[in-house]
């Protein structure tokens, strides 16, 4: 594991001990074992502690703060930014409708002490959300990858937003939109006329590929 990667697990090591092993032990029913798997992968966990590592250096009282995940899949990293930011609240804006049940559960502790009250999952394309109706503080885009054109979706949202976005250079089938390299994703970004500033960019190497993270402001 090279030194960036190892860094971040030691940064925040007990909370993802527990998380996975609650995961592993309530999902099975719910989960293919393929999702499972791919879920938990260094790539996927790295990915999303890298992400939560760029948001507490770059934004304050961030347990003031509403966030909108776009494309949040199986709510990962919704429960690790409860756990790791404290946000007021997180929305889920997600397309597939069964992962509704696992996100909930996700956020569910055994006793009282869960986030369910201060998480919404929205069924919903992220192309056809309604950004005007429904507004956040801080924007989340893990799944740059799977989008067809970045800046067509990155103009959607309002002015004077911060935005995070991630994408890679993994080829696989349900990939339509990797990049090169970290200025080749920075490219695809800017093309938006709603690009104000870029505060942040960064690369992570992981184990079968390169991750490339921007911080915006619209």
């Amino acid at each position: 594991m090279c030194d960036e990667l190892t860094k971040l697990y030691e940064k925040y090591p007990l909370n993802l001990r527990a998380i996975t092993k609650y995961i592993s032990g309530t999902w099975t029913d719910m989960l293919q074992l393929e999702q499972l798997r791919d879920s938990l992968c260094t790539g996927q966990i790295a990915s999303k502690l890298w992400l939560i590592d760029c948001i507490k250096n770059n934004i304050e009282n961030t347990h003031l703060k509403t966030f909108g995940i776009f494309g949040g899949w199986t709510g990962i990293l919704a429960r690790f930014m409860f756990e790791y930011l404290n946000p007021r609240h997180i929305a889920n804006i997600e397309i597939d409708n069964s992962l509704r049940a696992i996100n909930y559960r996700l956020m569910s502790n055994d006793d009282d002490s869960g986030f369910e009250c201060q998480y919404s999952f929205i069924n919903c394309d992220m192309y056809k959300f309604n950004f005007n109706e429904r507004k956040f503080d801080i924007y989340v885009n893990t799944s740059c990858e799977h989008i067809p054109v970045l800046k067509d979706w990155v103009s959607k949202i309002p002015k004077g937003k911060t935005v995070f976005l991630q994408s890679n250079n993994f080829v696989h089938e349900q990939h339509i939109n990797i990049s090169a390299s970290i200025t080749d994703f920075e490219r695809k970004a800017v093309e938006s006329d709603n690009v104000k500033e870029i505060f942040y960019r960064g690369s992570l190497m992981l184990p079968d590929f390169e991750r490339y993270m921007l911080g915006i402001k619209t």
